[in-house]
């Protein structure tokens, strides 16, 4: 989801089609079919302006797709927190599972180089874990 300030013209918070977890079958296939021939305006009137405004595609599957789909299993979205922006956002959105620089492009390299200092950090303590566990062989007195 956008952060709280981002609404479409129906007032809901919009969703930010930046990131996308898909499964393949054949309701994910209708869904993306009906966002790709949006603008062709003859499933849904009206979508063809987004071919050149702000926001293309976004704004097409948030004020017309994401209101034709509407099953249980059909679009769920993500909370902003967890996927759409990054520590320390203006937003408030804080990006825990994934980042996404989308105002603070500027950002992406402090935002990788935190991401592989966790992504060692984790590792590191397995290593030390294994050692541990296995400090018998490993440990020689002289």
């Amino acid at each position: 989801m956008d952060p709280s300030w981002c609404r479409d013209s129906h007032g809901h918070p919009g969703m930010n089609t930046g990131f996308i977890v898909a499964q393949n079958n054949a309701r994910t296939r209708e869904i993306l079919d009906a966002w790709a021939t949006c603008p062709d305006g003859a499933r849904y009137p009206g979508c063809a302006r987004w071919k050149n405004e702000k926001v293309f595609e976004q704004t097409a599957f948030n004020e017309y797709v994401r209101y034709d789909f509407t099953g249980e299993d059909d679009i769920k979205p993500l909370p902003c927190d967890e996927t759409d922006g990054y520590p320390g956002s203006p937003d408030l959105c804080a990006g825990e599972l994934v980042r996404h620089f989308w105002r603070e492009k500027g950002r992406v390299k402090e935002g990788i180089v935190g991401a592989l200092g966790r992504v060692m950090e984790a590792w590191l303590e397995g290593l030390r874990e294994g050692f541990w566990e296995r400090r018998d062989l490993l440990y020689v007195e002289e």
